[in-house]
């Protein structure tokens, strides 16, 4: 396949760097959890930093062409936007539409109806109102709930 000594090394190299890290930052320098975190990120990136040095090299059996890699083709990604565009336009404008739908719809029956049933009808003043705005928020939230949970959303492509 390849040679895979070289990632073992680096592998080895990064596991040995993160050890003796943990122990300067955390025990050294008192920084608990921060300093494992930190010594592991500074592991990884540079293992990652080695790699990607070895990928570059036009030696190695795996090479990368920066050149070539963030090149994009102008007509391929304007195909890809006619497409994506106008299609994300429009899911996003009915999703949206859903939603403003049952807003309405519990604005309307819940906040304001109930709003005049608690606190004109029953005397409540301000509490009752305040009351409606909770059934509100909690019709509101079961059905996005309803609708998460049912997974219909994830039917609908953008592509």
């Amino acid at each position: 396949m390849g040679n895979a000594k070289i990632a073992m090394k680096i592998s080895v190299g990064m596991n040995l760097l993160n050890a003796i890290g943990n122990a300067i930052l955390i025990f050294g320098f008192s920084m608990g959890a921060a300093g494992a975190a930190l010594s592991i990120f500074a592991a990884r990136v540079l293992g990652a930093l080695l790699i990607l040095l070895l990928v570059v090299k036009r030696e190695s059996e795996v090479t990368v062409n920066y050149r070539e890699f963030f090149r994009w083709e102008k007509d391929m990604v304007r195909r890809i936007l006619r497409i994506a565009i106008p299609s994300g336009v429009e899911n996003g404008i009915f999703q949206m539409g859903r939603v403003l739908v049952v807003s309405i719809i519990a604005m309307f029956v819940f906040r304001i109806l109930f709003s005049v049933v608690f606190g004109i009808k029953f005397g409540w003043g301000a509490i009752g109102v305040w009351i409606a705005m909770i059934f509100d928020w909690i019709f509101r939230s079961v059905l996005f709930t309803w609708r998460f949970v049912q997974g219909k959303w994830l039917e609908y492509k953008v592509i």
